[in-house]
């Protein structure tokens, strides 16, 4: 299993990127056993979080469930998409339909999505990017999704809105008239 590059190697980092590689050539049974285990702890907790999402936080080392509101959701989407990515590589290792389980399931959460900026839910804030790419548009990125496609560009719309053009800044919350707010600058991920 190659994981870098050699772009990235001529990056000037050779000696660790050569190491990290021999080492994943080395252990790809581990990590392919331990991908499977992922998506099999996805899939046993998708019943309760397919129309809904888990909190950011555990209560008792249980994450509880609840509406699309808070700035994490997106995590959670986005791991349901990595886990079809991986199953989709790997079919014969799982149960047929499984791949289908969880692109249902992912394109059940692209829909609440849409419907939170559509409806302009919790949006006015930096957190875009982290609520919206590892859900939106990786549903696009892997299945055509259009309902992905046209949130991920309506929250990149919503995003741009916070955009300060006199020192060239995204504000991260509040509102955007009250310059006390000004000291919340998003950085570049989002």
């Amino acid at each position: 299993m190659k994981l870098f590059t050699r772009t990235a190697q001529d990056a000037g980092c050779c000696n660790f990127l050569q190491h990290f590689t021999e080492l994943s050539e080395n252990n790809t049974d581990k990590i392919n056993n331990g991908l499977k285990n992922s998506v099999t702890q996805i899939l046993n907790i998708l019943p309760e979080f397919t129309d809904k999402f888990p909190k950011a936080y555990s209560e008792g080392n249980f994450y509880s469930a609840m509406e699309n509101v808070d700035w994490t959701t997106g995590f959670w989407t986005g791991e349901i998409w990595l886990a079809y990515e991986y199953v989709t590589t790997h079919e014969s290792e799982f149960e047929t339909g499984t791949a289908e389980k969880l692109k249902n399931a992912g394109l059940t959460q692209v829909r609440f999505f849409l419907y939170r900026i559509v409806n302009k839910i919790e949006v006015d804030h930096h957190d875009m990017g982290f609520l919206y790419s590892p859900s939106c548009v990786a549903a696009y990125k892997l299945t055509g999704s259009e309902d992905g496609k046209e949130a991920a560009i309506k929250a990149a719309d919503r995003l741009l809105t916070r955009y300060h053009p006199v020192g060239e800044f995204l504000q991260a919350w509040g509102p955007m008239d009250q310059p006390e707010n000004y000291r919340l600058i998003a950085p570049p991920i989002n």
